[in-house]
């Protein structure tokens, strides 16, 4: 049987750890973690809205140090495609900025940027 839990001492962190089912907690990576008091909460570092208008939309935010996870919605009820599926593509052209693309023309799109870094995952 696996070990799963440790309080206290895991290679050099101190914490409480808990890891999946059939998944030793002493070779554990991050994602094989249910629980690891050591990593940062979730917290979001700036929220806004914005409208698509068929082409890119640049969205600047602080500089975090690395490319962060980006949470949003989009009202599907709005815009030319109405009641839609509408796909977003999404990339980061600089360490401080982040551009939002969609077919739908506007579309109400609401973001908001975690303190997460998109390779925590």
């Amino acid at each position: 049987m696996a070990n799963r839990i440790i309080i206290g001492e895991r290679a050099g962190d101190y914490g409480i750890f808990i890891s999946r089912p059939g998944v030793d907690v002493l070779t554990a990576t991050g994602s094989q973690l249910l629980l690891d008091t050591t990593r940062r909460p979730l917290q979001l570092v700036q929220t806004g809205a914005l409208i698509l208008n068929g082409s890119f939309t640049t969205v600047a935010f602080p500089n975090l140090g690395f490319k962060p996870v980006i949470l949003w919605s989009t009202d599907y009820n709005t815009g030319s495609l109405n009641g839609s599926f509408i796909p977003l593509r999404l990339y980061f052209p600089s360490a401080t900025t982040f551009n939002v693309c969609g077919s739908d023309n506007g579309c109400n799109v609401t973001y908001g940027i975690t303190n997460l870094p998109v390779d925590a995952f």
